[in-house]
């Protein structure tokens, strides 16, 4: 039997009730991106950023943010680089790119950088190996093939601190992901975890922006289909990001 390891993922970022109320836009951004390496293996990189509903033009900066981390990935890459020798210099790299750009937008808006002020997590997934980085609030959740849900990262202040991660959720959310037959991105389902964000049972918990990205690389068996017993059996990975 053969496998087809690939990608597919859902994804949104929803405006709060809040800024519709006050018309301020939408001041979260994400990115995801399916990437080659030099062994033309998959690997997915996903970008999260929240803009600081203090500043002005957060939304620019979160904007930005995401499509300058997806270009550095981009290069990475292509320069023969692997998951797996992905440093700490090279996340610091990173954010010194995604920091030159927003100084460099400030500049031609005549503005101060903290008026696009934004927080930023990354996650970049291999068949053997990942990478992760994040500067601010949110949380970036994963699974392994026998389904424990953990945080790679947890606050240690704030709206989230000291929380674990509550496995009924992810698994509930991630089942339409891993059904997906869609090739990387599931517009219907990112439609639907759209509308899903956006509704009165999220809304009565937050009024602010809320962005969410599901993702796994289940291995797909090819031919023939075989019963779930055994296909459960085979690598596997999901990735929630928010």
């Amino acid at each position: 039997m053969t496998h087809e390891v690939r990608w597919r993922f859902a994804s949104a970022s929803v405006v709060g009730t809040s800024h519709e109320r006050s018309g301020a836009p939408c001041q979260d951004n994400h990115a995801c991106r399916v990437l080659p390496d030099q062994n033309k293996v998959p690997i997915l990189v996903v970008v999260v950023s929240d803009g600081a509903g203090s500043a002005d033009k957060s939304e620019i900066g979160s904007a930005l943010a995401c499509c300058s981390i997806i270009e550095q990935a981009q290069g990475f890459f292509e320069a023969g680089r692997t998951v797996r020798n992905f440093t700490k210099e090279d996340a610091d790299k990173w954010v010194r790119v995604v920091r030159g750009r927003i100084g460099k937008q400030a500049e031609d808006d005549n503005g101060m950088m903290r008026d696009y002020a934004c927080t930023l997590l990354v996650a970049i997934v291999s068949e053997d190996a990942s990478a992760f980085f994040q500067l601010g609030d949110g949380a970036i959740v994963g699974s392994a093939a026998n389904n424990d849900w953990c945080c790679v990262f947890w606050p240690q202040r704030g709206e989230y601190a000291n929380k674990s991660a509550y496995a009924p959720f992810f698994e509930r959310m991630i089942v339409p992901v891993r059904a997906s037959t869609a090739c990387e991105q599931d517009p219907q389902l990112s439609q639907a975890l759209n509308t899903y964000l956006a509704s009165p049972l999220i809304t009565a918990r937050t009024d602010d922006d809320k962005t969410l990205v599901l993702a796994t690389r289940r291995t797909v068996p090819t031919v023939p289909a075989v019963p779930e017993e055994v296909t459960h059996q085979n690598a596997s990975h999901d990735v929630r990001i928010d």
